[in-house]
């Protein structure tokens, strides 16, 4: 959503198993919130890393899709 500076997904990831999802943050962006949840709203605990530009969100994988949601902070150029 260009408008909100979010970025959403549905990932299917394996149960046991971590999940990791790389997105690249050009520069003067960086995260103002970060979300991730499955099934009715329950909390996914995730974990990011940043290395230069990419940005590495790891969490459990889960036996239902997890929904996941990133709001960007821009800063003023």
């Amino acid at each position: 959503n260009d408008k909100e500076n979010t970025l959403r997904g549905l990932s299917e990831t394996i149960p046991g198993g971590t999940y990791d999802l790389f997105i690249y943050l050009p520069d003067g962006f960086d995260i103002a919130n970060l979300a991730a949840t499955v099934g009715k709203n329950k909390k996914v605990e995730v974990k990011k890393e940043m290395t230069g530009n990419v940005l590495k969100l790891s969490f459990p994988g889960q036996p239902e899709p997890v929904k996941w949601q990133i709001r960007f902070n821009q800063a003023l150029r």
